[in-house]
């Protein structure tokens, strides 16, 4: 079962709440099979549900960032996250200072917030 959904203007990725390395190694494989394809989108991480990755897995999450930073840069608009919990956020700040989005990105405590974000067009600066 894949948990990343393309539907062009929007990629979502809604993991699990039982987080096993294989399950975040097949999203990074999808999220880069999605960037070798191209386009402009935006990208929701709903973390509504979602376990909390494990310090490896946020050394792979931070790695992907790093490694596919120009790739990220050209083709996500933004980086929404869903994170109503403070858990999520803070293991959202680890990641974060591992390995900065190269993108505009923002935190939500709803979905619906974060799609509206992603697909807007306003001016909206990647934090330091």
């Amino acid at each position: 079962m894949s948990h990343v959904i393309d539907d062009g203007a929007i990629v979502t990725v809604s993991p699990p709440r039982e987080l096993t390395d294989e399950v975040v190694a097949s999203v990074l494989h999808d999220l880069e099979a999605r960037l070798a394809r191209g386009g402009s989108y935006g990208l929701i991480f709903d973390l509504s549900t979602a376990g909390t990755p494990n310090a490896v897995q946020r050394q792979l999450l931070a790695g992907h960032m790093r490694k596919n930073k120009e790739l990220i840069a050209r083709s996500v608009r933004r980086l929404a996250v869903v994170a109503p919990s403070s858990l999520v956020r803070g293991m959202l700040t680890a990641i974060f200072w591992i390995q900065p989005p190269p993108v505009p990105y923002e935190v939500f405590g709803t979905r619906n917030e974060a799609i509206a974000w992603a697909l807007s067009s306003g001016a909206a600066k990647a934090r330091p």
